[in-house]
């Protein structure tokens, strides 16, 4: 195992760094029981020079580490600091690697991160879940590859994902024709012509995949909580605002939101399928849902919140004062 630290007595000192890291990590994953100072020794070794080091270099040391369940967990999370194609090995192999280390990853790098952990072997409940909800179609792809794994899904993305995909493009076919035929489409009464304003465009980004693929899904709870989450209301708050008879409050925390138009129309419809019966009705949402004004919406939600805060500071102190009162008796 001494060779290879031996060769580089000759080493030119450019290439010295490199050579060192290639060096330790084969000499340690070629070990069929590392010790755990053996572990410690690499990583002294290895992370402060791995910044020194070239990207091949950073490459060959994760595809060599990415199936041993022994190397450092701290040198296996410096490496997937690297870009994903550096790193990549780890991400789809690593067995140090746990699931809450993998959301972690792709919270903080992003979709390019998610598409190579999609297609692990061996992706736990809650890192499925998780991967779904993202609203990336190459990740659902591959999540959904390994169809003996589908007995293990949480239930409420046990569904079969043509069955989402159908109800998804269902709502976006009935949005295009209705698009199609807005001119000559039947109102119930005559629509008032658009004022031009210029009020902003609400600002769209990752909430809306997220809460468009959550209402897609067949259990509610993964929606009502994405929106409890949006908003910073309770659990029993957002679910009231799906139990209502018409899509009024769900239309104001989405635009709060920042969702768009067509989006907006997908999640309500999962909820609410009586606006996609006919093209009146269709119109009727179009019209109410672009007349809406961001600042007015946001106000909305602030209401609910101040509302739900009231209910639990009145609630408080009568709680909060049993216990002084069977204190007061006992003495």
């Amino acid at each position: 195992m001494t060779a290879p630290f031996r060769a580089l007595e000759n080493t030119h000192s450019q290439s010295r760094k490199d050579q060192i890291v290639t060096a330790a990590v084969s000499s340690f994953v070629a070990r069929t029981r590392p010790t755990k100072l053996e572990a410690n020794l690499l990583e002294d070794l290895v992370l402060p020079i791995i910044p020194y080091t070239e990207p091949a270099t950073r490459r060959l040391a994760a595809a060599c580490m990415s199936h041993s369940a022994l190397v450092p967990h701290r040198l296996v999370m410096r490496l997937c600091e690297e870009e994903a194609e550096t790193c990549a090995a780890l991400l789809l192999c690593s067995p140090v690697l746990k699931d809450e280390d993998l959301v972690s990853l792709i919270e903080r790098r992003g979709m390019a991160f998610a598409r190579v952990i999609a297609r692990r072997t061996d992706i736990g409940g809650k890192l499925r879940n998780f991967l779904l909800v993202l609203g990336d179609e190459s990740v659902a792809t591959a999540v959904f590859a390994d169809k003996t794994s589908l007995p293990a899904l949480h239930p409420a993305i046990a569904a079969n994902p043509v069955e989402i995909s159908e109800k998804l493009e269902a709502a976006r076919s009935a949005l295009r024709e209705m698009m199609r035929g807005k001119t000559v489409a039947a109102a119930p009464e005559p629509l008032p012509a658009p004022v031009e304003t210029a009020k902003p465009k609400p600002e769209y980004g990752n909430t809306a995949a997220k809460l468009r693929a959550t209402a897609l899904l067949a259990d509610d709870s993964f929606f009502i909580t994405g929106l409890a989450d949006t908003h910073g209301l309770t659990f029993e708050r957002s679910r009231r605002i799906l139990q209502r008879s018409a899509p009024s409050e769900l239309m104001t925390a989405l635009h709060a939101a920042g969702v768009l138009t067509a989006d907006a129309f997908i999640i309500c419809a999962a909820f609410f399928p009586v606006i996609v019966r006919e093209k009146t009705e269709i119109t009727l949402f179009l019209t109410r849902y672009e007349k809406l004004v961001r600042e007015q919406s946001q106000g909305n939600v602030r209401q609910w919140k101040a509302e739900e805060a009231s209910a639990t500071l009145r609630a408080g102190p009568a709680n909060s004062s049993m216990p002084e009162t069977a204190a007061l008796k006992a003495s």
